[in-house]
């Protein structure tokens, strides 16, 4: 469930709009709101914090599967890579046909159920923003798969704003330490 006490948490958005997450079609019964967490958040600077306001933007349109909310929070020119197809994929419009395909599609009958964001780090550079941080996210299937990724995100400022320009994934499953 989407809890807006936890301003940090929205970093997990960009995790969803690059992977190929799988979920409930539009027009089928809505999938229930995703889980989403951050561990070890530490920004402390003005400028860092209006970049992870930015996300949480995001985050609460992906957690609620609101297209107009994500819409808003990504660059006219945002791109992200298709895992599936191996291709770039390069403007807004297209970018949300993505995530209407791969997130909030049906894809899969096995949605996400809890994605978590361990120890972000926020650079900024003039106008320009590179988010980086580990994450992971379990599907709600038979055997409990959990994913992980070593994510990058950019963003741009633009009228004074922070919106997502390039979104990296690369889930793989979770390895699990031996006893």
């Amino acid at each position: 469930m989407f809890r807006p006490e936890f301003n940090y948490f929205v970093l997990i958005a960009a995790l969803i709009i690059a992977g190929n997450l799988p979920v409930c079609a539009l027009d089928e019964k809505p999938a229930a709101v995703i889980d989403v967490e951050l561990v070890g958040a530490t920004q402390t600077d003005k400028e860092d914090l209006a970049v992870i306001a930015a996300l949480q933007k995001l985050l609460q349109g992906m957690a609620h599967r609101n297209i107009e909310q994500i819409s808003a929070a990504l660059s006219d020119e945002v791109t992200t890579f298709d895992a599936k197809s191996k291709q770039y994929v390069h403007g807004k419009q297209t970018v949300i046909d993505h995530i209407k395909k791969n997130i909030l599609g049906n894809e899969s009958s096995h949605p996400v159920k809890r994605l978590i964001v361990h120890h972000p780090f926020v650079h900024i550079k003039g106008e320009t923003a590179m988010v980086s941080f580990r994450a992971t996210k379990d599907l709600n299937d038979p055997g409990a798969t959990t994913l992980e990724s070593w994510c990058s995100e950019v963003f741009e400022r633009k009228n004074g704003q922070w919106v997502v320009l390039h979104l990296n994934t690369d889930w793989k499953p979770l390895k699990k330490a031996a006893k």
